[in-house]
């Protein structure tokens, strides 16, 4: 008959053998990586670290200062038309961007408040709160009031182009897709022209391909399954949208990206260079003035910028100057690590003098 406690008890000692030689750590044989542990090898780990940090932020400084950047020429809801100058030619494709400070869009009741329909996440399920029907684009300067029952028009005192899409749709109730964000999407529309023998001459900028790689188009990877194309209209889950195909939909892309600061700055256009030196002017075809007049900020602006592969000039300046700040913190970590190795060897000294003068 077989004993099963002979042999449960020999295993129990090698399993608790095991635990305490794991908990017990006996010293390596090999004491080479506790070299690392010493002050003058941390000094010297500093000294490398801080060499690192500061050629990176002397070579982001210096990509920053040849990165050209025109502007922010700011505007308001009133403004017609804004001039400016181009005083260093920009060789490659020029990019324009528009600038909302303060717009806050990063706060969290926006950014989660979005159409389950288009969005996805991890970590919740978005929702559109107080923004599911056309009912709440009263915060769009829209009378809506009595619009349901008599079917009229929707109307939007500071914003035409909103209400002209909004009425494309052929519904007063559908609002897809709904949610605060996208209730709040910038609409303004723009023609650059240059100054040329007197006259003033369009530049073609182009509006395609100014959301990430992977939603740019029709059938993007991000809302290809979920926004449909029917005769030229929109449909998300089966009810037409106030988006159009072309630029608007481009543009709903890029907000629906809201950054993570309280300084929003998307991409609105690409221009094929270069951009030559002249007199320039943004013709304001569609300039809504909710958001100078309504919802606080104090403008509105333009930045042109050549392209850069390390990003925009302003971002190359931060990030030079995070990398020297940190440079500087790795060197006074080191000259720390030379002041404790210089303190261990006095004290070592003393030691030694003590134990001679006691002998």
């Amino acid at each position: 008959m077989l004993n099963l406690e002979e042999k449960t008890e020999p295993e129990q000692g090698r399993c608790y053998q095991r635990l305490m030689r794991f908990a017990q750590q006996p010293e390596p044989a090999v004491l080479l990586p506790l070299w690392c542990f010493r002050p003058g090898s941390q000094a010297g780990c500093a000294l490398l670290a801080a060499a690192l940090f500061l050629a990176m932020g002397a070579g982001l400084l210096s990509s920053s200062g040849s990165a050209v950047e025109i502007g922010p020429i700011a505007y308001v809801g009133s403004d017609a038309h804004k001039e400016f100058t181009v005083d260093k030619e920009i060789d490659g494709n020029a990019l324009v961007y528009y600038e909302l400070p303060g717009m806050l869009a990063n706060r969290k009741y926006i950014v989660e408040n979005k159409d389950p329909d288009l969005i996805n996440t991890m970590m919740g399920r978005v929702k559109c709160i107080d923004a599911e029907s056309q009912a709440a684009l009263w915060r769009r300067s829209c009378d809506v009031s009595n619009r349901a029952a008599q079917g009229s028009p929707l109307v939007c005192s500071q914003d035409g182009t909103f209400a002209a899409l909004i009425n494309g749709v052929g519904s007063t109730d559908t609002f897809k897709p709904c949610g605060l964000l996208a209730l709040s999407m910038f609409m303004d529309h723009y023609r650059l022209e240059k100054h040329v023998n007197g006259n003033w001459t369009q530049v073609s900028v182009s509006e395609e391909n100014l959301a990430l790689p992977h939603e740019t188009g029709t059938n993007s990877k991000v809302y290809g399954s979920k926004i449909d194309h029917d005769n030229g209209a929109l449909t998300i889950n089966g009810a037409q949208s106030w988006l159009t195909p072309g630029p608007v939909l481009e543009h709903f892309k890029v907000w629906y990206r809201p950054p993570a600061s309280p300084l929003v700055k998307n991409l609105w256009g690409r221009i094929e260079g270069p951009l030559r030196t002249g007199k320039y002017r943004v013709l304001f075809t569609s300039n809504s003035p909710i958001y100078t007049e309504q919802w606080g900020l104090e403008e509105k602006r333009v930045i042109i910028a050549g392209e850069h592969s390390l990003g925009s000039k302003g971002a190359c300046k931060v990030l030079g100057g995070v990398a020297l700040t940190l440079g500087l913190v790795e060197l006074l970590t080191a000259a720390g690590f030379f002041v404790a190795k210089l303190t261990v060897g006095i004290t070592a000294v003393e030691h030694k003098r003590l134990d001679v003068a006691t002998e």
